[in-house]
């Protein structure tokens, strides 16, 4: 896994690439969440687009779901995340992992445009 990271402004924005399991997804948004306490940012932009996910099942989901709800930012912050629709079974992966996040009170969204991704985080 590669990571690419500029901290600019109001907005945090990540990029995955290669193989990713849920440990570091999780790791990463941890991170991000982390960071945004010491800063103003309300959006977080996370490009998966060239990343291919190693995690599938409900237990992996809820895993990342569990270990990131403690870093969950008291205000409203918004992740947007792209990724790749190439693969049926990794966008089944992401509306899952969208369900169980936006049950635990994030503000996630999975998009496949980057410009759609953006004007959401913009709203």
């Amino acid at each position: 896994m590669s990571v690419k990271d500029p901290f600019p402004g109001s907005l945090v924005q990540r990029s995955l690439e290669g193989p990713i399991d849920g440990e570091a997804f999780s790791h990463t948004l941890r991170e991000i969440l982390c960071c945004l306490c010491f800063q103003g940012a309300r959006s977080i932009l996370l490009d998966c687009s060239k990343a291919n996910l190693c995690f599938c099942s409900t237990g992996d989901l809820l895993d990342i779901a569990m270990k990131i709800a403690p870093f969950r930012p008291s205000r409203i912050v918004r992740i947007a995340h792209i990724v790749n629709a190439s693969d049926p079974e990794q966008l089944r992966t992401w509306r899952m992992l969208e369900t169980v996040l936006e049950m635990e009170g994030f503000r996630y969204r999975f998009f496949f445009d980057p410009q759609e991704a953006q004007a959401w985080l913009e709203e």
